[in-house]
């Protein structure tokens, strides 16, 4: 920038410089808030399924036991995973709250020594709440493949 003889910018090319560089603080924190945003969704979506299954399957023990149905029992691994499932995405929360804790030290000027420190602690629990989740997901897989394999043998207790 600056003039054709290499000297200082004039005032037209400094404001272009400034707006440049205003645009792309603006388009990096839009795309930081959808990143966000997406993974707090992610979070929402695993707890509502594993949480919806847990309290779907519990409404329906609870009503078998009260017929005295036998082989209910069939279904506590199914429950089990389901709750697993919630308690993942609750410490997917915490691990996201640690993780945006962390980048946020990054930026504080009377801690420039530890920058590097906190980026990398902050990328630690931002991937284990992404596994969290990740493992959330594939828990609500397994308890619906127990709670199908849970229904074909009350399926045959009920039936002789």
């Amino acid at each position: 920038m600056g003039d054709a003889t290499g000297g200082a910018p004039n005032g037209d090319d400094f404001q272009r410089e400034v707006e440049s560089y205003k645009a792309l603080k603006e388009s990096t924190l839009a795309s930081f808030n959808s990143v966000i945003e997406t993974g707090s969704k992610a979070i929402q979506a695993a707890f509502i399924i594993n949480g919806g299954a847990s309290l779907a399957l519990l409404t329906f023990i609870g009503n078998m036991i009260s017929k005295n149905v036998q082989g209910v029992g069939s279904l506590s691994f199914s429950m089990y995973l389901f709750t697993l499932g919630v308690l993942c995405v609750a410490l997917a929360t915490g691990a996201r709250y640690v993780s945006q804790l962390s980048f946020h030290y990054k930026y504080d000027p009377d801690l420039k020594e530890q920058i590097k420190e906190n980026i990398s602690r902050g990328k630690f629990w931002q991937y284990t709440s992404m596994s969290l989740v990740g493992l959330s997901y594939f828990l609500f897989t397994m308890g619906i493949v127990a709670t199908i394999e849970a229904f074909d043998r009350l399926k045959l207790v009920v039936t002789s």
